[in-house]
């Protein structure tokens, strides 16, 4: 009888074939280890744990090849015929952490680990075939290698992974067939396969015989593999990554993209608590908690520690990596996608239309879901994953004190009663017309410092010293306007008193991001221009729930002092805000702030601290600040995506993960790069400052369990793609599409050199 201490560590379920029979477990035993016939044709009969197919009886089956390569290594769909029962009698783990231990690794951990294999740190090399793409698998310690892996993304794609520098062997996928073969195969060798966790003593008296081995890895982690030739005495070891691999959302096979759906729908189906009961573990989190998390945190008065700052990144990283961690409680094979959304832009201008980024096929029912509903409500209703999703009410406040009038889970400043995810194609009246391009995350790329102190500041710094921060403008233009794309707004129609002309668009034209970024609610309702109710019952009109202006700005609109309009925007903060926004949009040069805000409106010399660039007159100013005045007061309603209850859109973490691929790489590309991180990033003046290196932040066990509140500092080296921290990768690092629009993301630096 065989107990479960005598099967290799770290979450293996092993699959071994060969041609010499049929070997499984004893019953109980909690990891399977089957045998593949020596031909297609022969049928594998029946094993103790169950019907077992032949390999004829394999073609539904996703992760069935019927053969890898010619002559007598015939390779199945076992995983089909043993199926997952061995993981079912394993304890349940945290998904994307290993079994046995935690990998926090520090850059001298990992120069002692390489050190410990003789400092091998071998890349692997693939090998095409007429099925595709093999690796050969590094002998880690210095010998010639002798085996190959592949699973069905690599064999269509190519290795995993190549340009993280941690990475000393191959990396593979947890939960999913991976096939290791004799990269010279020999039909009179015998050939013996091991797997261990890496740090781990290896398994004695335990391996697996056939001409190759199928292995799925049940969670993250490190192991080794070794391969052992009894004819050819020949024992070479190579070691494994075991990673959780983000991929774009149509680089998915169908069938592992209907399985991430159904998972990540999940989250929107089952609450936190409910999920908690029914899969037995804290590390399940609902929509409800991501909500409330980024409301709180982005939605109270006079404070936002998700954007606006520095910690943006962080915030969002963090944010998707519990979310990650959530859905793959749900579905362990399933990793986070991220939807590359310049390739709609490059459709854009390849068509000359702007409509074909909103029908682009990832907005379809089995993707992420129109843009186009057709009510008046702006309900998606497109029949698909995410029609009528519904908005959490809490209307008692009993899960979260930050919710809007009528109880739903949306911003302070969004009134809107409609319990349902909301998007629309227009702003202002204006059909949406500002899409992150190439060119944005190109420009954004090349920007070669993370935070440096100057985006407060206002005397002697200059424009350039505002928009130099990778942390700050990859926020904005790269990211900030697929909000504005998604979600939108409405009843409030601005082209009455807006023109191509107009003094806020830049070029001479309405940029719809631009003209949210300066009439935002958001800021009015911070800078207490405007006021928006506390509580509105059920049954209250939605015209009589809406955020109007406070008397004090609507005595203003009703003055004709000269400079009253300005003062009171001066008084509330305004002008700061609306700098801050000019600067985070196309129209960042609009605006001069000469001086801080403690000075008071007017230098000693009688001149304004705020003034327009372009040298306009006090009486042409003072008619653009009351024309302000009088706009700001129409807060009108937001999309799901442009308020601070965004996370209910699945769109959310699917742009978040895209955006975090474009920091990964930037921290991973060759160009020089200075991560230096200075205090006073944030415009939020918050109790509990959010932005700074030090501010302690809302997230802890990400990848320990220490209960330990993490810091900006210890979340930004945690997320540092350098070191082998993360439970999963991102695939590559290519954006083809751009290089050929003339604006290379990958090789960003070449235009600048």
């Amino acid at each position: 009888m065989h107990d479960e201490d005598s099967y290799p560590r770290g979450g293996i379920q092993v699959l071994s074939y060969s041609w010499f029979g049929v070997r499984t477990a004893s019953e109980g035993v909690g990891l399977p280890v089957c045998v593949a016939p020596d031909g297609p044709a022969r049928s594998l009969g029946r094993s103790r744990r169950g019907a077992m197919a032949s390999l004829d009886d394999m073609s539904g089956v996703e992760d069935a090849p019927r053969s890898r390569r010619a002559g007598p290594l015939v390779v199945g769909a076992l995983v089909a015929a043993v199926g997952l029962a061995g993981a079912a009698t394993l304890t349940r783990r945290r998904p994307g952490m290993s079994q046995f231990m935690t990998r926090v690794a520090t850059s001298e951990a990992a120069d002692a680990a390489a050190a410990s294999r003789g400092g091998i740190a071998k890349r692997s090399g693939a090998i095409l075939g007429d099925e595709g793409y093999r690796v050969v698998v590094p002998e880690m310690r210095g010998l010639e290698p002798s085996f190959t892996v592949h699973n069905k993304y690599i064999l269509r794609d190519g290795p995993i992974g190549e340009d993280y520098p941690w990475l000393e062997g191959v990396i593979v996928e947890p939960r999913r067939a991976t096939y290791f073969e004799p990269l010279d195969y020999l039909s009179d060798a015998t050939y013996k396969w091991s797997v261990w966790e890496e740090g781990r003593a290896q398994p004695s008296g335990e391996a697996y015989e056939g001409s190759g081995m199928v292995h799925e890895f049940l969670n993250a982690g490190t192991f080794v593999v070794e391969m052992a030739s009894t004819s050819a005495d020949k024992r070479t070891r190579g070691l494994v990554h075991v990673k959780y691999v983000r991929r774009e959302l149509r680089g998915l096979f169908e069938e592992d993209r209907g399985r991430f759906f159904e998972a990540y729908r999940t989250l929107w189906l089952v609450t936190t608590e409910e999920g908690r009961r029914r899969y037995g573990t804290d590390d399940y989190k609902g929509i409800d908690y991501f909500i409330r998390l980024h409301l709180v945190d982005a939605g109270a008065f006079a404070c936002d520690g998700f954007h606006d700052g520095a910690g943006f990144m962080n915030s969002h990283v963090a944010i998707n990596f519990e979310l990650e961690r959530s859905v793959q409680v749900v579905d362990p094979a399933v990793a986070l996608p991220y939807w590359d959304y310049t390739i709609e832009a490059a459709k854009v201008n390849a068509t000359g239309n702007l409509s074909s980024w909103r029908e682009s096929s990832i907005f379809g029912p089995d993707f992420l879901g129109t843009l186009r509903p057709e009510n008046d409500l702006n309900i998606v209703d497109d029949g698909g994953y995410w029609d009528h999703l519904p908005m959490l009410r809490d209307d008692k406040r009993n899960y979260s004190s930050y919710t809007n009038a009528y109880g739903l889970m949306r911003s302070a400043w969004n009134t809107l009663n409609t319990p349902f995810l909301t998007r629309t194609f227009k702003s202002y009246g204006y059909v949406t017309n500002h899409f992150p391009t190439c060119a944005d995350v190109h420009d954004v790329m090349q920007l070669d410092v993370w935070y440096n102190g100057t985006q407060n500041c206002t005397e002697g710094c200059g424009s350039a010293g505002l928009t130099d921060m990778f942390s700050l403008q990859v926020m904005y233009d790269p990211h900030g306007t697929v909000h504005n794309m998604i979600g939108g707004m409405w009843a409030i129609d601005a082209r009455e008193y807006m023109s191509d002309g107009f003094w806020m668009a830049p070029g001479g034209r309405i940029d719809t991001y631009t003209l949210f970024q300066e009439l935002n609610p958001k800021g009015s309702w911070m800078s207490e221009l405007i006021s928006c109710p506390d509580y509105c019952s059920a049954d209250t009109a939605q015209a009589d729930c809406m955020c109007a202006c406070t008397d004090e700005t609507a005595a203003i609109k009703r003055s004709e002092a000269p400079g009253a309009a300005y003062e009171h925007l001066e008084k509330q903060g305004a002008l700061d805000w609306l700098k801050h926004r000019a600067w985070s949009s196309r129209a960042r040069d609009l605006l001069v702030v000469r001086a801080d805000r403690s000075r008071g409106p007017y230098l000693a010399d009688g001149s304004r601290r705020v003034h327009f660039a372009d040298g306009r007159s006090l009486a042409e100013a003072d008619e653009i600040f009351m024309a302000l005045s009088t706009q700001i007061c129409d807060a009108g309603f937001l999309g799901t995506m442009m308020d601070s209850g965004a996370p209910l859109d699945p769109v959310f973490y699917l742009t978040h993960s895209s955006v975090e691929r474009y920091w990964q790489w930037k921290r991973l590309s060759p160009y020089p790069y200075d991560e230096i991180w200075r205090d006073g990033s944030s415009y939020s003046q918050c109790v509990n400052p959010a932005h700074n290196y030090n501010d302690t932040r809302l997230w802890k066990n990400l990848v320990d369990h220490n209960e330990h509140f993490y810091t900006n500092g210890e979340l930004n080296d945690i997320f540092n793609p350098s070191y082998d921290r993360l439970p999963y990768v991102y695939a590559e690092f290519e954006w083809q599409h751009c290089d050929a629009l003339g604006s290379p993301v990958r090789e960003f630096w070449k235009s600048k050199l």
